[in-house]
């Protein structure tokens, strides 16, 4: 039998406070590499 191992990618919402000119900079750099916010912030903690 020919099957396959599903994988499931669990998320969490969250919600931090940072200052706005460091929101301003993710922004503009998000922009600049075309990737969303989410994207942007998971890659620098990673």
């Amino acid at each position: 039998m020919i099957g396959y191992t599903g994988v499931i990618l669990h998320r969490v919402k969250t919600a931090v406070s940072i200052p706005d000119d460091v929101f301003e900079a993710a922004e503009r750099l998000a922009t600049e590499r075309n990737v969303s916010r989410s994207e942007l912030y998971a890659a620098a903690l990673r």
